[in-house]
C-alpha cells in the first residue's frame, strides 16, 4: 500500500475498533485466531459475524440441502445456472464476497448458517472450502490443501446451527412465520430470557452473552450482520456502514451539536 494511502487503507479497521468490542481476541501462537488467519500476534482485524438465514433456499421446489453443492475446484468450466433456478448461486456469491473481505487482511469473518434441520456434511465442507482466506480448507491443488483434516476436527469459519426441533421444524420452514428471524436475534443478542435462571433485567449486561459457549455468536465480535440467503453483502457495504456510524458518533459529540441540543432543551 502506498504511504499516502495508508490512512485510507486502515480506515475500515480504525472505525471498526473505535466502535467495536473492547475485548480483543487471543492472537497468540496456537490460538484459533492464528489457525484461521495466520496473522502475527500484533495484527488485529475487524471481527464480523454473518448470521445467514437459509429458510426458503432451494432448487426449484426442492430444499437446497437435498441437492448436491457446486464443485468448488473443478478443472473445467461449469455450465451456466440461472439465479432463479437454485439458491446455491446466491450462497456461493455471498461466500466469495466474504472470503474477499478476509483477503484484505482487515476483516476476520465468521459465518453462522441458520438451518431448520441438520444438513449433509458435504454442504458444510463446500461452504468451508469457499472461505480459504477466512481459514477454510484451501484448494487441494495447493500445498496447504493437501492436509486431509475434517471440518469438525479443526477451526472453521463456518458453523451450521440447527435452530428448530422436531416439533417446530414445520413452523421454521414457513417463510411467513418469522421463526428464523426471531431465532437469529436470540442467538446474536442473547436476551436474558434464554437462560433457565431468573434474571434481573434492570441489571442485565447485554454485552455478556448467555448462549452456549460452543456457538460462534457467543464470542465477542465488533459487527454483527443478520442477513437472508438472497442478500448480497460486500466489503464496500461494510466499509460504508462503519464510516457512516463513525460520522454519526463524531457529529453527536461535536460542540456545535451539543450547543444546539442545549438551546432546544431551554426552549422546552
Amino acid at each position: 500500500v502506498p504511504k499516502d494511502e495508508t490512512s485510507a487503507h486502515a480506515r475500515l479497521v480504525g472505525n471498526c475498533l473505535a466502535m467495536g468490542n473492547e475485548r480483543r481476541p487471543n492472537r497468540g501462537k496456537g490460538s484459533v485466531w492464528e489457525e484461521l488467519y495466520h496473522d502475527s500476534a500484533n495484527h488485529d482485524r475487524c471481527r464480523v459475524l454473518f448470521a445467514l438465514n437459509t429458510v426458503g433456499a432451494g432448487r426449484s421446489t426442492t430444499i437446497l440441502w437435498e441437492t448436491k453443492p457446486p464443485a468448488p475446484h473443478s478443472a473445467e468450466p461449469r455450465p451456466w445456472i440461472s439465479e432463479q433456478e437454485t439458491a446455491a448461486t446466491h450462497l456461493e456469491r455471498n461466500l466469495q464476497e466474504i472470503d474477499a473481505m478476509c483477503a484484505t487482511g482487515q476483516i476476520a469473518a465468521r459465518v453462522q448458517v441458520m438451518v431448520c434441520e441438520p444438513i449433509p456434511g458435504v454442504w458444510t465442507d463446500w461452504m468451508d472450502s469457499m472461505l480459504p482466506n477466512c481459514g477454510g480448507k484451501a484448494d487441494p491443488m495447493t500445498k496447504q490443501g493437501q492436509r486431509d483434516i475434517k471440518v469438525d476436527e479443526r477451526a472453521s469459519p463456518v458453523q451450521v446451527v440447527v435452530t428448530a426441533n422436531a416439533k417446530t421444524a414445520d413452523v421454521c420452514h414457513d417463510l411467513k412465520s418469522g421463526f428464523m428471524e426471531q431465532r437469529m436475534q436470540d442467538l446474536v443478542l442473547s436476551p436474558p430470557y434464554l437462560t433457565d435462571r431468573e434474571v434481573d433485567v434492570s441489571k442485565f449486561d447485554p454485552a455478556v452473552k448467555t448462549t452456549h459457549a460452543d456457538l460462534v455468536s457467543s464470542d465477542d465480535h465488533d459487527l454483527y450482520v443478520a442477513m437472508k440467503w438472497s442478500t448480497l453483502v460486500t466489503v464496500r457495504g461494510i466499509n460504508s456502514f462503519l464510516q457512516a456510524s463513525a460520522d454519526l458518533a463524531i457529529a453527536a459529540s461535536s460542540k456545535d451539536n451539543q450547543a444546539t441540543m442545549g438551546e432546544d432543551d431551554e426552549d422546552r
